[in-house]
């Protein structure tokens, strides 16, 4: 490994150790801070919380996935049985977001150990850590009672084992990825494809490297076999006990109330919020109250209905759905996360007001006049976070395109790196929000790391030219 921040092996792993204080103190002060301003720990629950909490105390008490004795089949296990600790303690919040606080500083380390696999070199490594360590959008989601801590450990530790394979081309670490892939499917259904995914990026190497081996060739199926034999253990018993043939419910759920709705506030000239309430998210009530027949029907046929439904509403509007789908990855990608913090500190009301105004405005004159009410927080928030990503996304891009190439010896891995953060970034096509690329965003800070390591040196070169033309 070369460019060592220290000469020792032991300093390397101090300046490690210091990032990984940080990252925890960070994300315990945040919460402590949001509770303090606040006095309550409502503030770190989200309107998805109750969603997972409940199966979670299905699982404490009964053992079995389910709520109020229905089998649950729209959230799936990953995050409810992460939760049985916090449910069982009585404490739920404090313990919950410990643990995730203990997560986060574990990707963080994992942050640190694909950095060098990838790179080979302890100061993009020791940086990316750093970066990682004060990202915005990770601290967010550790101190709210929601799977993306949980989501976020699973796939870096995919990840790190797959690149690890990727060296040494063992077992145990092809095995160790699959398995750690299949549990964030469990945590976030989101990543269903991911198997697929990163099966078809290693053929496509080995084909290319021509190093396409029956060992080769088989350790891939096995990998995808893996994953898609515990993936669907899991469709399994939702046919068993519900009869519902899907890996999750939320597919659907999504399809009737994000894509369908999507395309319906487009028609009616609404926000799609409030779209959203009219159909009933969130609110069984005012859904059964436009769907009465539907209050005898089992849950399974439900969501079947919702994924029928809006899959005709956007199959009768395919380019309104377009139209409306199309600002999702850009909101995902450049959303600075400011509305989230907001609500965390209760300061949602005016920035909300704001933000809604805006909305309605953009495409009049009067837009400017509403950017200059804007209350300060708003200002000051969006330059802060902002500025973090922009300079974040600017690393990555002197990371990959800078002309040394620092990863050109491992370009797999590099590959690998950029296409399961677009990814996250690009699947959440009918709504775009901050939340959808905080998984992508240890690996972000991998290629800002090293990116930021890239421009140090290059200052660093600079300087000493400088020095030596004035000294003459």
């Amino acid at each position: 490994m070369n460019r060592k921040y220290g000469s020792t092996f032991w300093t390397t792993r101090a300046l490690v150790a210091v990032a990984l204080l940080v990252t925890a103190a960070i994300r315990i002060a945040v919460p402590f801070a949001a509770f303090v301003l606040t006095n309550d720990v409502q503030v770190f629950h989200t309107p998805d919380t109750a969603s997972f909490v409940r199966p979670a105390i299905g699982l404490t008490s009964t053992w079995s996935f389910a709520v109020d004795g229905t089998p649950e089949i729209l959230r799936t296990p990953g995050y409810p049985f992460f939760l049985i600790p916090a449910v069982a303690s009585g404490h739920l919040e404090l313990v919950a977001i410990a643990l995730q606080v203990i997560l986060s500083v574990l990707t963080a380390y994992g942050v640190f150990e694909i950095a060098l696999l990838v790179f080979q070199r302890d100061d993009a490594a020791i940086l990316s850590t750093a970066l990682y360590a004060v990202e915005p959008l990770s601290v967010l989601y550790t101190s709210l009672l929601m799977s993306e801590a949980l989501f976020s450990f699973c796939i870096v530790l995919s990840l790190y084992f797959f690149l690890r394979y990727l060296n040494d081309f063992r077992w145990s670490n092809l095995l160790g990825s699959a398995v750690a892939l299949s549990a964030s499917v469990y945590v976030r259904p989101v990543a269903y494809l991911l198997p697929l995914l990163l099966s078809t990026i290693l053929l496509f190497w080995m084909l290319v490297g021509r190093d396409a081996s029956l060992k080769r060739v088989m350790q891939t199926f096995v990998f995808f076999l893996v994953c898609v034999s515990l993936i669907s253990a899991w469709q399994f018993r939702n046919y068993k006990v519900a009869g519902y043939a899907k890996f999750s419910a939320i597919h659907d759920y999504d399809m009737y109330f994000y894509a369908g709705a999507s395309v319906l506030a487009q028609e009616n000239r609404r926000s799609l919020s409030d779209q959203q309430k009219l159909m009933g998210l969130y609110d069984w009530e005012v859904y059964f109250g436009q769907h009465p027949e539907q209050r005898t029907w089992n849950r399974s046929d439900v969501y079947n209905y919702m994924g029928e439904e809006g899959l005709k509403t956007v199959a009768r509007s395919p380019l309104t759905y377009l139209r409306a789908s199309a600002k999702g990855p850009f909101t995902t990608l450049l959303g600075p996360g400011l509305s989230s913090y907001l609500v965390l500190f209760r300061c949602q009301a005016s920035a909300q007001s704001w933000g809604e105004a805006a909305y309605h405005a953009l495409s009049g004159s009067a837009f400017i006049e509403v950017v200059k009410k804007a209350p300060a927080v708003v200002w000051w928030g969006n330059f802060l976070l902002g500025g973090m990503l922009l300079a974040y996304l600017l690393l990555s891009l002197t990371a990959l395109l800078s002309p040394k190439r620092e990863w050109r010896n491992n370009l797999i891995g590099v590959a690998i790196l950029v296409m399961v953060s677009a990814y996250f970034i690009v699947v959440p096509l009918n709504t775009g929000h901050s939340r959808f690329r905080e998984p992508a965003m240890p690996i972000i800070c991998v290629l800002a790391g090293c990116g930021m390591a890239t421009a140090i040196a290059y200052c660093q070169r600079l300087m000493a030219a400088l020095r030596g033309k004035f000294s003459k």
